[in-house]
């Protein structure tokens, strides 16, 4: 190393030397410091880079404002991170420079979710809309059993799982937000309804709701069904005859609907032969068209058609024939029409007399098209015209002429007009009792009508209505003045003396708790005339047997409880313009069958019957009309018994029960509806059409009943011989009303008029009514009318839903007509004899009990060995027990005491109550002993049925009455086994028996006395009324006695030997 310099020959100099050489060489080449951008700007949260390049040496990072951007040196880049918005100097250094980059910091975004709650329904999704996210969004939910979500591109899909709550979480680098989700329970697809019928060609509907998401229809055949969807209604249409199976579909469900494609029906009409008289219309009905209906004819000079809503009508224009076709999209029928000539239009009568003021109608008849009418002078009379009839109103007096015309023909009617009429009253004699009130019909009136008396100590009188009443006050005479604004009436009054209270009573009845009768028309048929029935006993009070002669009783027109009057019945109904052809007799207006008369101010006298120990009133012809044209089923009479001197003994008030709803219109009426039953009485010729309704149905019936008889040789001879010999339907439209027992045997005609009726060979009319109908389908519940469980059965014909007639104490919810009567095929049965084979009270009451049918299964009475409350045997006939016409206790016959058949007292009907209430103080079975007797009589059991005399003065001296085995065992046929009381000993109003107090409804026993049948008496028991302190001494001992016997008898028969 020697060959070095000396300053360098030290190695460790020598290196350093070198390098500070190198230093100085790369000095001399470096290059200035350099940034690739001085100005830069970022967003709040975000990072930006810029590069730094010929750095010399370490690299320093500074920022003039840390709380806007900070900074840091990474990999030749300085890395600017934006704080917060505003500006900073970002400054970069090296050994020998710096570069200083301007940094603007603007806002960050907020994170945004809309909306931030969700209702949705289970198996359903909602979204949210994510917006200004920073960096990477999550989204999770708080409860996945509830509700589930993800996200994508901004959207967050939130599925609702189950009913319930949960809170959905969406958060980006900066921000957390939430969004609260509710899910509702998922609704169940429903399809209704799940079974379908339709005919092919047709469709049906079925509506689907609750649906989740979208909705599929298929059906599993398209070759019978097809199938589409459309705003919740998935619309069925058959194709061909068969079956399929329609499955609707929704994102969660399936449901199936079994559809039944049934083959198109056949185009039909009814009937296929028309005859129609020129001028006139027939209907053809037109049923199961496929698709529109076109009716044409081919001769429309002969005639024409029409078609609506299911019926042709065919209208005759000349005499001929032709063909109308009927046509719908499948099928065409014909039918053959023949036209006939024209009617000549009649009227009747052809003149006329009616008083000014007052109206009479002209029948017009055989009208061709429409019916105009007219007067020749309107000052004497003027005329309208409605439905075949022409009502012509007198106006003043003279004469007139009315013309009718129709189409074709004019008819003249000569009218001639008198005077108003003349203020007419009746009756002009009236005898009342004091007390009671008599009514006169004032007609004719001109004006007001005004009444006066004069005496107003003896009668007095009030007017309304056509109607003048008397009230008697005190015995005497007295002159009644009635005015109007022409003419005064009297009326002469006399008021007899009321006879002592208590010395008689009179009970009277109507047999058979209603009676029926054909209503205002009588020109086509009659089942029953107006023909109703009084029957009366009298009974001495101070004997308590009944009078039976030496006394008068009669009937007159009473007010009933609602203050209706019933006193006139040729107004009402047209029985006696058809009496003489229907029934060969002639009787005057409002006078019956039997010559009795209608029930009015006159009093009208009864007959005493010795064969049935009462007095009667057969065949009385009231309706259910009062005398202000008000419908009344139950008027009321008033009978009086008088004795031979005048004098008024008893007087009561009872119903004549009538009614008109015996009516078979309910099956009968023509109609146009497609209810089959409804139809299944329509005749083969078509139903009649008749416009008068009364008309209508009884039209149809003899047209059906001429065709179900056609052929039948048996009935044409009965035609022959009882006059109809074109048939029942023509004969009536001829003008000749038809009689139905005529030809079939009618007991109820012959038990009560003694009417002969009916023709060998028919059946009688009960058996061929009840026996023809029992199959018949009800059109109004769809059972048959011989269904025990169809109390409609009855009430179709008979006085039913309206009239209510079976209203007494067996009418409850426990009991139907069938309870009695059983089934109609049983009543039609021909084993049964109409009006004689009738329900009997012991089929029911018997042995202390009470049954709630009276009938077997085969309808026969039930029958017991106990005979208490039977019926008597062999009456009115052999082998007949009725009730009606039964007799009980001292006489008195079972429907004077329990009230007519129907009808048992109590009724539902107050009218029924009335006399019950006047003899005994209440409603119900006529059974306190005071109503007929002035002293109680003293029996043990000669009382009705067997009955103790009901009172305090027996409840007081019974005691000795008891004492015995044997008589408690009488006892508890009405008291009980265990002598508490049953219903037959049931006190019916609140009483106070020996100073006891039983309310009403109270079934008395022994122990409401006693303790028990043979226990002593309670210490609230009180002596009996006029015993002295020794008598009560010695009933005490006695019943003690009675006591202690028998407990010594029960001991002995258990510790002796038999």
């Amino acid at each position: 190393m020697n060959f070095l310099p000396s300053n360098i020959r030290n190695p460790l100099n020598y290196v350093i030397g070198i390098v500070v050489l190198f230093a100085l060489l790369l000095a001399g080449v470096a290059q200035a410091l350099n940034v690739s951008s001085t100005t830069l700007e970022v967003q709040a949260g975000n990072t930006a880079s810029v590069r730094i390049t010929e750095a010399s040496g370490e690299v320093r990072l500074s920022s003039s404002n840390t709380n806007v951007a900070t900074v840091k040196y990474e990999d030749g880049f300085a890395r600017i991170r934006g704080r917060a918005a505003g500006s900073a100097t970002i400054t970069v250094r090296d050994r020998q420079s710096s570069r200083q980059i301007a940094v603007t910091v603007t806002p960050a975004p907020v994170l945004t979710v809309e909306p931030t709650s969700v209702q949705i329904q289970a198996g359903n999704t909602a979204t949210v809309s994510v917006t200004n996210s920073v960096g990477e969004v999550e989204a999770s939910t708080s409860n996945t059993r509830v509700a589930t979500v993800s996200y994508s591109n901004g959207v967050a899909t939130i599925r609702g799982r189950a009913a319930g709550s949960a809170t959905v979480t969406i958060k980006d680098k900066r921000t957390i937000l939430r969004v609260s989700v509710t899910v509702t329970a998922e609704s169940a697809l429903t399809v209704s309804p799940t079974t379908v019928q339709v005919q092919a060609g047709n469709t049906a509907t079925v509506n689907v709701t609750n649906a989740n998401g979208a909705v599929t229809a298929s059906s599993s055949n398209t070759a019978i069904a097809t199938v589409t969807y459309a705003t919740g209604v998935a619309t069925i249409r058959g194709v061909a005859a068969g079956t399929a199976t329609i499955t609707i579909r929704d994102s969660v469900n399936t449901r199936t609907v079994a559809v039944t494609v049934t083959a198109a029906p056949v185009l039909t009409v009814s009937p296929t032969t028309v005859q129609v008289l020129a001028g006139n219309t027939a209907n053809v009905t037109v049923t199961n068209a496929n698709g529109a209906v076109t009716v044409s004819s081919s001769n429309t000079a002969i005639a024409t058609v029409t078609y609506a809503t299911g019926v042709a009508t065919v209208r005759g224009v000349a005499v001929g024939t032709a063909t109308i076709t009927i046509s719908d999209s499948t099928n065409s029928r014909t039918v053959a029409v023949t036209v006939t000539a024209a009617p000549v239009l009649t009227v009747s009568p052809t003149s006329a007399q009616v008083q000014a003021g007052n109206t009479v109608t002209v029948s017009v008849t055989n009208a061709n098209g429409a019916v105009t009418v007219a007067s020749s002078n309107t000052a004497i009379a003027t005329v309208t015209y409605a439905s075949g009839v022409a009502t012509i109103r007198g106006v003043a007096a003279g004469t007139a002429t009315i013309t009718i015309s129709d189409s074709v023909n004019t008819s003249t009617v000569a009218v001639t007009v008198t005077a108003a009429a003349v203020l007419t009253v009746s009756p002009t004699t009236v005898q009342v009792q004091a007390g009671n009130t008599a009514t006169v019909n004032v007609t004719n009136a001109n004006g007001a009508v005004t009444v006066a008396s004069s005496n107003t100590g003896i009668a007095t009188v009030t007017y309304a209505s056509g109607v003048a009443t008397i009230r008697g006050v005190a015995a005497g005479t007295a002159t009644i003045t009635i005015r109007d604004s022409v003419n005064t009436r009297t009326v002469a009054v006399t008021v007899n003396a009321v006879v002592a209270a208590g010395n008689y009573t009179l009970l009277a009845w109507n047999n058979l708790g209603m009676h029926c009768y054909d209503g205002n028309d009588y020109s086509i048929f009659a089942i029953l005339p107006p023909l109703n029935t009084v029957n009366a006993q009298l009974v001495n009070q101070a004997s308590g047997g009944l009078v039976t002669s030496g006394v008068t009783l009669t009937y007159q027109a009473t007010a009933d409880t609602t203050g209706s009057v019933n006193s006139i019945s040729s107004t009402k109904t047209n029985f006696w313009d058809y009496v003489q052809d229907l029934f060969g007799l002639a009787p005057a207006p409002d006078v019956g069958l039997l010559g009795y008369p209608m029930a009015s101010s006159t009093p009208a006298p009864m007959t005493y019957s010795a064969e049935h120990n009462w007095f009667e009133a057969v065949g009385i012809p009231i309706t259910n009309v009062d005398d202000t044209n008000r419908k009344n089923d139950y008027p009321m009479i008033q009978v009086v018994a008088k004795n031979t001197a005048g004098q008024v003994l008893a007087t009561t008030k009872v119903v004549l029960p009538v009614s008109d709803s015996m009516a078979c219109r309910g099956c009968h009426t023509s109609n146009t509806a497609g209810n089959a039953a409804a139809n299944a009485a329509r005749p083969v010729a078509g139903w009649v059409f008749d416009p008068d309704p009364l008309k209508d149905w009884k039209k149809n019936i003899l047209r059906l009943h001429d065709e179900k008889q056609a052929g039948n040789p048996t009935y044409a001879n009965a035609l022959q011989a009882k006059g109809y010999p074109d048939g029942l339907f023509n004969s009536a439209v001829a003008g000749k009303p038809v009689l139905c027992v005529a030809c079939h045997l009618s007991n109820a005609y012959q038990l009560e008029a003694g009417v002969p009726t009916g023709i060998a060979g028919i059946p009688p009319l009960s058996r061929a009514l009840h026996g023809l109908h029992a199959n018949k389908v009800d059109p109004d519940n769809g059972l048959t009318l011989d269904s025990v469980n169809n109390r409609n059965t009855c009430y179709h014909c008979h006085p039913g839903s309206d009239t209510m007639c079976l209203r007494g104490a067996m009418s409850g919810p426990d009991y139907q007509c069938q309870s009695c009567h059983s089934k109609m095929s049983h009543v039609g049965s021909t084993a049964r004899n109409g009006w004689l084979d009738l329900p009997n009270c012991q089929s029911c009451h018997h042995d202390g009990q009470r049954e709630t049918s009276g009938v077997d299964a085969q309808g026969l009475p039930l029958t017991w060995s106990d005979t208490r409350f039977a019926t008597n045997p062999d009456v009115p006939s052999i082998g007949a027990r009725l009730y009606r016409y039964s007799t009980g206790h001292g006489g008195l016959k079972c429907e004077a005491c329990h009230g007519s058949t129907h009808a048992e007292f109590p009724s539902r009907e107050a009218n029924d109550n009335v006399q019950s209430i006047a003899v005994q103080g209440h409603a119900g079975t006529v059974q306190e002993c005071v109503a007929c007797h002035a002293t109680v009589p003293t029996t043990v059991n000669g009382g009705p049925h067997g009955m103790h005399p009901i009172g305090s003065q027996w409840v007081s001296r019974h005691r000795s009455s008891v004492g015995t085995a044997a008589a408690r065992a009488e006892c508890a046929y009405c008291h009980g086994a265990d002598f508490r009381g049953t219903p037959l000993s049931r006190v019916k109003v609140a009483k106070t028996l020996d100073s006891r107090s039983f309310a009403a409804g109270q079934m008395v026993g022994c122990y409401d006395c006693h303790n028990g049948p043979t226990g002593a008496i309670t210490s609230a028991t009180k002596f009996a009324e006029g015993e002295n302190f020794i008598d009560s001494i010695g009933h005490f001992f006695g019943e003690l006695a009675v006591s202690v016997m028998s407990y010594l008898s029960e001991i002995g028969s258990k510790i002796l030997p038999a």
